[in-house]
């Protein structure tokens, strides 16, 4: 503790003493007030600081914490135990009255030390600055959050990581990748707070056919300037344009089946176009994705994951009891015990598809845990949209049943659709568009008070700053798991629980 809380604290007595692991006052300073409250409870009943601590409720609709006194199963009735409590309560600096309702006593806290010691822990951490937790050194340099209010170290020496995100290079960032963006952002930031070391993954579609009609497309119509201008929105062009050509002339199709194939056998030219389209495309990314404060320590990809550990992968399931083959000669796990369907894991041809591909890569990141860390990490989520639930969780089972270390650390989060959104010209979606418009009509908006806008100095800067919250908190306010309806109106206004109004 400084100086500087030390003499606040003086003003209003001693901080109540800590013999609760968990309680952290210093970092939080309503663990100042809980542990006064567990302090007389042992005074009273003689229940342990601990246990006392644990059961003063924050939940409270009738006061600022309460206690119910049937969990701590003392002798004699509940409610005669809460009235000698509330009859041994004497005011502190900290709690200042106390009610008795039944076998619940509800405590009000003193406000004027709960101001005054929440202000000086706010300064305090804030200007300190200190690197919390145990990241390692190498991610400290990607930005490790600083002790500040709100931090604390449950987690520490936990390690984590977070996919999201994830969109498919040369198609649109639709409005699942902006949800997948937005909640895997928080559940990172959410996580950090408290004291987990997170690496933030970024799992890119960028490797299949696609890429080899890309390749066809960019033969046809593919321009250097325009790509290194807006490689996302070019290439998508261009692979619009393929498409509808190929929809024409069937012979596209194969003449990108063969370039992807060369990609696959490692022809250097082939994969040299298509590592400029992943660099360009990825560069693009990091301006878009900085403009709303979000950052990958790990742009990984389909294109990362090798045929060698998608066949170890595979064979870890091979001679499962719950594997069988189809007539066609697909290989296709039944996982209808657990009431998950029958989903096919090898084509027939011995290819891959989305699950396999899963499965070796899951087991890749815990391996390079292991080697970097000593340890596999703690828990991987997934953020990832509901359409996928039952792909996720059968790709959960499947590294369950294989015996894999890490598979109970693993999580997916998802969440509903967002629908309508659009630009207001109604064109596709691409995130970098969304965000320049909510800042262009953030901007129009703020203009309709000229003399307001002259007295601002930086005009860009603060529609720049309202459109980007705008945005996030739109998306935030709804419930995860339901779906949305994007509005432009309710993203910019000024009223409500919106970015705008929080600004």
């Amino acid at each position: 503790m400084t100086d500087h809380i030390r003499s606040l604290v003086a003003t209003f007595g001693d901080l109540p003493s800590n013999d609760v692991p968990e309680a952290d006052p210093l970092r939080n300073p309503l663990d100042a007030f809980r542990l006064d409250v567990a302090r007389q409870l042992h005074s009273s009943l003689d229940i342990p600081v601990e246990k006392a601590f644990e059961a003063v409720s924050t939940a409270s609709k009738v006061a600022d914490f309460s206690v119910a006194f049937p969990r701590f199963k003392l002798p004699g009735k509940p409610n005669d135990v809460a009235e000698k409590a509330y009859r041994d309560f004497q005011p502190s600096a900290y709690i200042a009255e106390a009610s008795h309702q039944g076998a619940f006593v509800h405590y009000k806290v003193n406000h004027e030390t709960m101001a005054k010691l929440t202000l000086a822990t706010i300064t305090e951490l804030s200007s300190r600055g200190e690197d919390k937790g145990d990241a390692p050194s190498a991610s400290k340099s990607k930005g490790s959050i600083k002790s500040a209010y709100g931090h604390n170290e449950s987690g520490k020496g936990q390690r984590m990581i977070i996919e999201f995100s994830s969109p498919n290079i040369a198609k649109p960032f639709h409005a699942g990748h902006l949800r997948s963006t937005i909640i895997g952002a928080f559940l990172s930031n959410l996580y950090e707070a408290n004291g987990w070391y997170v690496e933030r993954w970024n799992y890119l579609g960028d490797w299949g056919k696609q890429f080899g009609l890309l390749a066809v497309g960019w033969e046809r119509s593919g321009d250097e300037a325009k790509l290194k201008e807006d490689p996302i929105k070019h290439l998508y062009d261009v692979y619009v344009e393929v498409n509808a050509a190929a929809e024409a002339d069937p012979s596209l199709h194969e003449k990108a089946r063969v370039y992807f194939k060369g990609m696959e056998d490692g022809d250097e030219s082939a994969l040299a176009l298509w590592r400029k389209f992943r660099d360009l495309s990825i560069a693009k990314y990091e301006e878009t994705y900085a403009r709303l404060n979000i950052h990958f320590d790990v742009y990984s990809g389909e294109s990362q994951v090798t045929k060698q550990s998608i066949s170890s992968a595979l064979d870890a399931v091979r001679d499962s009891e719950y594997v069988e083959r189809a007539e066609n000669g697909a290989m296709l796990i039944d996982l209808t015990k657990y009431k998950l369907e029958k989903t096919v894991i090898e084509r027939a041809d011995g290819t891959a598809l989305y699950i396999s591909r899963d499965l070796a890569e899951a087991k890749k990141r815990w391996n390079l845990f292991k080697e970097k860390y000593g340890a596999g990490f703690d828990k991987m989520i997934y953020v990832v949209a509901s359409q996928q639930d039952l792909h996720l969780a059968q790709f959960f089972k499947i590294l369950d049943l294989s015996g894999f270390e890490g598979a109970k650390a693993l999580q997916h989060v998802n969440f509903g659709m967002v629908l309508g959104m659009s630009t207001r010209k109604g064109t596709a979606v691409f995130l970098d568009k969304i965000l320049e418009e909510a800042q262009e009509t953030m901007e129009s908006i703020m203009k309709q008070n000229e003399d307001r806008y002259k007295l601002i100095e930086d005009p860009q800067r603060v529609a720049y700053v309202l459109g980007e919250s705008g945005v996030k908190i739109q998306d935030l306010t709804g419930k995860r798991h339901l779906n949305y309806e994007f509005s432009w109106k309710r993203c910019l206004s000024n009223e409500g629980d919106t970015g705008v109004f929080l600004q």
